[in-house]
């Protein structure tokens, strides 16, 4: 799934990656409404920040609100583990100021 209308997320635990080049991993967190009890409800995902975002990326530091303007949502299989990853990959995003 290609992500390229304009996804808030709020970022955590950004590192360099260690095997691979020019690429910043971190968590990053999604609203995805509210449940039955009116509880915030969101979703965790693993992330890479390549492209034009992995410069930016390096700036970015725990808790930083991002909106992603270029993303893909990726399903992958890791045959060994005989486990299931869902990945975003972020191509750009924009830096949302503290009030926004």
């Amino acid at each position: 799934m290609n992500i390229s209308s304009k996804q808030e997320a709020r970022v955590f635990d950004v590192k360099k990656a260690e095997n691979r080049k020019n690429t910043v991993s971190a968590r990053i967190s999604t609203y995805e409404g509210k449940t039955k009890d009116e509880k915030a409800k969101y979703s965790s995902w693993n992330a890479a920040f390549v492209g034009d975002a992995y410069d930016k990326a390096t700036e970015l530091e725990n808790k930083d609100k991002i909106i992603l303007t270029n993303a893909k949502v990726e399903n992958n299989y890791d045959k060994e583990k005989e486990k299931l990853y869902l990945n975003v990959t972020i191509f750009d995003f924009e830096l949302l100021g503290e009030d926004e």
